[in-house]
């Protein structure tokens, strides 16, 4: 198994709650990077595009409007598996006859983690395999949401365990490297300011760090702004009956709820990176936004 020679791109997981804007996080990263001169691949898992949607792109578009340095691509667990077999198989209608099988449709069916095993070889296949060489510098991959996530960053583990030795405990053997290292691999965890997504963001970082190692870094996201005292207070300071009094108490709870969110996310990652709530309807314009507000990782 021939690896890639020369330096390899960066791969960034990004995951989370469902809900939370984990895919606009993700663009807005990739963004940022392709505007700093980064030649950055921004791929999204499933079977359909969200980015297509949100761009008003045409289906199967591979260029980020108006941004050359920034491809994106659509990877599906079926295809990937099919790509794989194809590798290692001489002939692609061998691979086709191979999977098409009613015997080796029904061996995937029952271990569904060999599809999330493809998946994620794919991903880490820049840094293992001379075939899946990429010219990129970063890739930023809009993972699947907290559960289905840690079913594929499992999956290596769970076959290299029962299979270690082979061809296949070599494969899940080398993917665990590449999982494991942070000069390769990174993993950033979307959330929000709330009870829900904080404590199932706090419940995957730990997942992560006992699967990987590392320690992911944390975004929240959709943040209220803060607004200075002297304002609410003046809002506070209308006549019991006026809806100001209400919202002057509402603005006040919340400032309270986030900040104790933040103080719990800050316990995990003392730099959690915080975006705020932003209302535009165009989701180009959102991204574009969003990046000027993301920092370094």
């Amino acid at each position: 198994m021939a690896k890639p020679e020369g330096p390899q791109p960066e791969i960034l997981f990004v995951t989370g709650k469902g809900g939370v804007g984990k895919s606009v996080v993700a663009a807005a990263l990739a963004l940022r990077a392709a505007a700093a001169r980064r030649k950055t691949l921004l791929v999204e898992f499933g079977r359909q595009s969200f980015y297509e949607r949100l761009l008003g792109l045409a289906p199967g578009s591979k260029t980020y409007p108006g941004q050359p340095d920034l491809q994106l691509e659509r990877w599906e667990e079926d295809a990937c598996l099919r790509e794989y077999v194809g590798h290692y198989l001489p002939l692609q209608r061998a691979a086709d006859f191979f999977l098409d099988n009613k015997i080796i449709r029904a061996l995937v069916r029952a271990a569904p983690t060999l599809k999330e095993l493809a998946l994620i070889g794919k991903a880490t296949g820049p840094h293992r395999l001379r075939w899946a060489r990429s010219d990129r510098d970063l890739i930023v991959i809009d993972a699947f949401s907290t559960g289905h996530f840690l079913a594929l960053l499992r999956a290596p583990r769970g076959i290299h365990e029962a299979i270690p030795a082979g061809p296949v405990g070599r494969q899940t053997g080398t993917i665990l490297e590449v999982l494991n290292d942070p000069r390769k691999c990174r993993f950033v965890i979307v959330t929000l300011a709330q009870e829900l997504p904080v404590s199932e963001a706090l419940e995957l970082h730990a997942a992560i760090a006992a699967e990987t190692g590392q320690a992911a870094r944390i975004v929240c996201n959709r943040l209220q702004p803060q607004l200075p005292e002297a304002e609410i207070s003046h809002l506070a300071a209308a006549p019991d009956s006026s809806p100001a009094t209400a919202f002057a108490a509402h603005l006040r709870a919340v400032q309270i709820q986030q900040m104790q969110w933040l103080k719990k996310l800050r316990r995990v990652d003392k730099n959690t990176l915080q975006l705020p709530q932003l209302f535009i309807d165009k989701g180009d314009a959102l991204i574009a936004a969003l990046a000027r507000e993301t920092g370094p990782l």
